[in-house]
């Protein structure tokens, strides 16, 4: 369900959580996640955030649960909150607030990245655009080419929302955009870049997000 331009997903098992992240088809902010599913005594939500959202990720993981014992555990990953059940709505109002800074203030800051045998320092405000082919990420900057091998949904998940991942293979900084349609992004220099017609609600959700309209 969609409200005030906030997407909210939920999910009925751990598995289809699971196949949603890797899809690629959305960044996901916050996640709320519980720690037991179903008669399983193994901690499988804890797993989970270690799997999907290593430490460095932007994605604000709360943990939601009635499991008290599993406190401890949680430690092992990157997290923002633990709340027990029965939940009250400040809690939920907290710790939404504290992941929205977090995810504001970690989305800002440098991406070290892997290129030719060097780590290159990319700040996600020098950033024009970035293309996938197969494994190999090429990063438009401002100062030129970046290349590494990482994944474009792994990349988009480290950078702020003024950042869309229009098409299976490319990712737009709306800083840089002058026109859009249904179809492209046109950015200061003239180049397009395409959207998917699959991203196209996504595309535009995101554009109505960054800027102001006048009618």
């Amino acid at each position: 369900m969609s409200s005030d331009g906030v997407d909210v997903c939920c999910f009925d098992s751990l598995e289809a959580f699971e196949r949603f992240c890797r899809d690629g088809e959305r960044n996901v902010d916050i996640v709320f996640m519980d720690i037991r599913f179903g008669e399983s005594a193994e901690a499988e939500g804890i797993a989970a955030v270690a799997r999907l959202f290593p430490r460095g990720s932007a994605t604000q993981v709360i943990y939601v649960t009635g499991y008290g014992d599993c406190h401890s555990k949680v430690y092992a990953t990157q997290h923002v909150g633990f709340l027990m059940k029965p939940v009250v709505q400040k809690a939920v109002d907290e710790a939404v607030g504290e992941a929205l800074r977090r995810r504001a203030e970690s989305s800002e800051r440098p991406v070290l990245v892997a290129s030719g045998g060097d780590v290159r320092v990319v700040l996600p405000r020098n950033v024009m655009w970035a293309e996938s082919h197969r494994r190999l990420l090429c990063i438009h900057t401002r100062y030129g080419d970046v290349e590494t091998y990482l994944k474009l949904a792994r990349f988009a998940e480290m950078l702020p929302d003024r950042f869309v991942h229009c098409h299976q293979s490319f990712l737009v900084n709306l800083d840089y955009v002058t026109a859009w349609n249904n179809d492209r992004f046109v950015l200061a220099d003239g180049r397009a870049i395409p959207i998917s017609q699959r991203r196209r609600a996504v595309a535009k959700a995101a554009v109505l997000a960054y800027a102001r309209t006048v009618r």
